[in-house]
């Protein structure tokens, strides 16, 4: 990856962060590529969007638009990170204790 393709990559997710007022933040490698489809439908059926970027990338774009309302997010951003966005919490749908279950083969 080229460093324009890097801050283009940089200058879409700061374009999220600003537009979605809410965000989660998975680690999908322990998920299959059946799993992954199935969390892709279930967002796109909720009206979320997910994303999946380098941590690096993630973590400068977030310190780009306020490295301190987000520095708690950084020690989440290992692994195959993905983001989901959203606007309202109840729009999600996704019952963080739950998680794994929905996704079981």
């Amino acid at each position: 990856m080229t460093k324009d393709q890097k801050n283009e990559v940089i200058e879409v997710l700061k374009g999220k962060f600003s537009q979605y007022n809410n965000f989660y933040v998975t680690n999908t490698e322990s998920l299959s590529v059946e799993q992954v489809g199935k969390l892709r439908r279930i967002c796109f059926n909720k009206k979320v969007e997910m994303k999946v970027a380098k941590n690096t990338l993630i973590k400068k774009a977030l310190e780009n638009l306020d490295s301190s309302r987000y520095s708690g997010v950084y020690n989440s951003l290992n692994g195959v990170t993905a983001l989901l966005f959203f606007r309202k919490c109840e729009r999600a749908g996704f019952d963080h204790q739950q998680f794994p279950e929905r996704f079981k083969s």
